[in-house]
Parts: structure tokens; C-alpha cells; sequence
């Protein structure tokens, strides 16, 4: 059971994505944490067959930082866009990235 609804989720995202519209100045640790809502506001659209703000997410995540501590979660933004387009080449791509760098398990847990 999910605490909030997508509808509800939604406005939190566009709420976070306007407060932080730009990222200068912003500590990298709260960068992280919002990076990661993205990630799991990108999950909860797959689970809900909603796409329709997938794109303005992941959008966000493109704007943010080139980080090293970003880039998982900037990777999984792409993976999530390629799975919501079903671009089967670039979901395999990316998923052969984050086998190649050990984490065939955590690979196990992203959808098809």
C-alpha cells in the first residue's frame, strides 16, 4: 500500500521541480535526495501505466548536475524514459551498463 496516491505524487514532483528549477547553489546531498523522488516518482508512473509527466522528469534529471553521484540516478531516468517509449535497444544498453559494473542483482529489481 503506497502512502500517497499518483495524483498526489505528481503535485509533490512539480512542486519540487519548481522550488528547485535550478540547481546552482544547491547542496549536492539535497540534489541526491530529490534525485532520487525522481527515480521512484518514475517508478510509480510505470506502476500506474501514467506517462503522461514521465518526460518532464526525466527532463529534470537530464538538467541536473554531471556528477558522479548523479549518475545512477540520471541513468535510471533514461532506463525509465526507454521503458515508457519501449525502446527495447536503449533498455538493454543501459541494463548491460549496470551489469558490466556489478549490479546484476539491483538489475533484477527494474522492470521489463
Amino acid at each position: 500500500m503506497r502512502i500517497y496516491d499518483l495524483d498526489q505524487l505528481t503535485f509533490f514532483m512539480a512542486s519540487i521541480m519548481n522550488k528547485f528549477s535550478d540547481f546552482k547553489g544547491v547542496n549536492l546531498e539535497i540534489v541526491e535526495v530529490i534525485a532520487a523522488i525522481s527515480v521512484n516518482y518514475l517508478d510509480n508512473c510505470y506502476e500506474n501505466n501514467e506517462f503522461n509527466q514521465s518526460r518532464n522528469v526525466q527532463n529534470y534529471l537530464e538538467k541536473m548536475p554531471a556528477n558522479l553521484t548523479l549518475f545512477a540516478y540520471k541513468l535510471l531516468g533514461r532506463y525509465y524514459q526507454a521503458l515508457f517509449d519501449k525502446n527495447t535497444t536503449e533498455l538493454t544498453n543501459i541494463r548491460q551498463v549496470f551489469i558490466d559494473c556489478g549490479y546484476q542483482t539491483f538489475i533484477q529489481l527494474l522492470p521489463k
